[in-house]
């Protein structure tokens, strides 16, 4: 079929050629999936033409412009010398167009010398079918050697079967044996348990009290550290919070800068506090009662925690305990 084929029926006009391009890759895109060989390339068929005809349009387009400036580079040079501005501009411009041109002209004689291969659309067609056969047979035959490595491969296996049979009966012979010894020992801890259920039932028959019981060394409830912990935070809260209600309810004045924010006035001077004795004397009670309140609500802490928490003799034991488990004191 491939030899009664003229495959150099040459389609002159090349928006005809892209016509007929067209038309074919619609029928064929029809029966044929986008991925198939000739549907391929066929579409890069079309791309080349269309990218051709776009050359050739733009080619012609320059060709115009280039007359254009030439036309004018004429009437230009009638008037102006050959030094000035526009005439020289105009040069340039008409030496780029040239550049331009004569590469597009060089790629459409490539185009031309690469049109060697048939042009044909019957003749492509067929060849192409013929391409992807020859590329069928070559993906056959590499599964044909596939399939005779899997064949060796299970012809091996076939070879190894019987010993594979005589290792696999040994495993569930072995398997069987220690099913049988695991299934004994179940049955032998389960009178084992039941021996013991057995033996704790007389103990319990014979239950006397060897030791009288003790009192513990701290109380089930209520939970006193977490009490006195609770009311140490509270203490220290309300107290500093009554401090501040107490320093913004403060309106006596305290500084010569506050006086004078408050009067918008100068202060011109400043005497200092004069303490006299019964000052001291007060400051003195202060400080008394200060430290009587100190030693006092130390020693009921400490008497709260002796009677309310744990006795102080234990708490102290523990610390030493603690030490000499530290390595901090010799036992």
């Amino acid at each position: 079929q491939l030899t009664g084929i003229d495959p150099e029926i040459l389609v002159t006009d090349a928006k005809k050629r892209l016509e007929d391009y067209k038309s074919s890759y619609l029928l064929m895109s029809t029966s044929l999936s986008k991925t198939h060989p000739d549907i391929i390339k066929l579409k890069r068929e079309i791309d080349a033409l269309e990218q051709e005809q776009k050359t050739r349009e733009g080619l012609s387009a320059k060709q115009d412009k280039l007359n254009e400036l030439e036309t004018g580079l004429a009437e230009q040079l009638t008037k102006y010398s050959v030094q000035h501005p526009d005439i020289i501009k105009t040069k340039k411009a008409i030496e780029t167009l040239e550049n331009e041109i004569n590469k597009e002209k060089d790629e459409v004689i490539s185009w031309k010398t690469d049109e060697e291969d048939p042009d044909n659309p019957a003749y492509i067609s067929m060849s192409t079918q013929i391409e992807t056969s020859e590329m069928e047979i070559e993906t056959l035959n590499k599964k044909i050697e596939t399939l005779r490595i899997k064949l060796k491969n299970y012809e091996q296996r076939l070879e190894l079967a019987p010993q594979v049979e005589l290792e696999y009966k040994l495993l569930t012979r072995n398997y069987d044996n220690a099913w049988q010894r695991y299934q004994e020992t179940l049955h032998k801890q389960m009178l084992a348990k039941s021996a013991e259920a057995m033996e704790k039932s007389q103990k319990g028959q014979k239950f006397t009290i060897i030791d009288a019981a003790i009192l513990p060394e701290k109380p089930y409830k209520p939970n006193r550290t977490a009490i006195v912990f609770i009311g140490f935070i509270f203490a220290v809260g309300i107290g500093g919070a009554l401090a501040a209600v107490k320093e913004i309810t403060d309106q006596s004045i305290r500084s010569e800068k506050t006086l004078a924010a408050l009067t918008n006035k100068p202060v011109l001077g400043v005497i200092a506090y004069i303490e006299t004795k019964e000052d001291k004397r007060r400051k003195l009670i202060k400080r008394i009662i200060w430290i009587s309140a100190t030693l006092s609500s130390t020693g009921l802490g400490i008497a709260g925690i002796h009677f309310f928490y744990k006795p102080l003799p234990v708490i102290w034991f523990k610390i030493l305990r603690k030490l000499v488990g530290l390595g901090l004191l010799a036992p």
